[in-house]
């Protein structure tokens, strides 16, 4: 999986460089939307990456996905022999929504992300750090790093108690709170 972006990870333990030695390349399903997750999970070991990143969204995830499918997906990813990460739902979803419905539903469906990853025996879940409406406007963007931080604050009980690191992905994108790695740092900072 070729990645531009930073992933910061919240955990309460400081970041494993022991692990960095351990990195695995892998691809994500992202990257076939026409295929299976079967299909995938089969061209990831016949393509000899280690690692596969499912990304818990449409189109291989929609929202009415039954249990069973998981536990199919966890025993073929096992039959590889591969290690594997979850991308928490982004398509429609926002985590810093100034809508609480829909920083609800972000938050609830983060956590079956924690969940899933958990028992597919994965370490890792991503999420995105959300969207600010208006970024210009300094108060707008404020009230959306603290609604951010909320999530943060709600997601990372879970995480935690599944044993799964809660990762941000920084999309290099002004819209979204904590674009820039400056100011990831007071974030990581303030979970630690």
């Amino acid at each position: 999986m070729i990645d531009n972006s930073i992933k910061v990870k919240f955990s309460r333990n400081k970041f494993p460089w022991s692990a960095v030695e351990k990195m695995k390349v892998g691809l994500s399903s992202l990257l076939f939307p026409k295929n299976s997750l079967e299909e995938i999970v089969e061209m990831t070991s016949r393509f000899e990456f280690e690692h596969i990143e499912i990304i818990c969204d449409v189109p291989h995830f929609y929202p009415e996905f039954k249990p069973r499918e998981v536990l199919r997906l966890k025993e073929l990813i096992n039959s590889y022999n591969l290690s594997v990460s979850v991308h928490a739902p982004f398509w429609d979803l926002n985590p810093a929504s100034h809508y609480p419905e829909i920083k609800k539903l972000t938050t609830k469906q983060v956590k079956k992300s924690i969940d899933i990853c958990s028992f597919l025996g994965g370490c890792v879940v991503t999420t995105h750090p959300g969207r600010c409406p208006i970024p210009e406007l300094e108060p707008t963007l404020a009230i959306t790093k603290t609604l951010f931080r909320d999530f943060v604050s709600e997601c990372l009980p879970r995480a935690c108690d599944k044993g799964v690191t809660l990762a941000v992905e920084n999309m290099s994108d002004i819209t979204q709170p904590y674009w820039a790695m400056e100011e990831f740092i007071s974030l990581i900072e303030e979970f630690e």
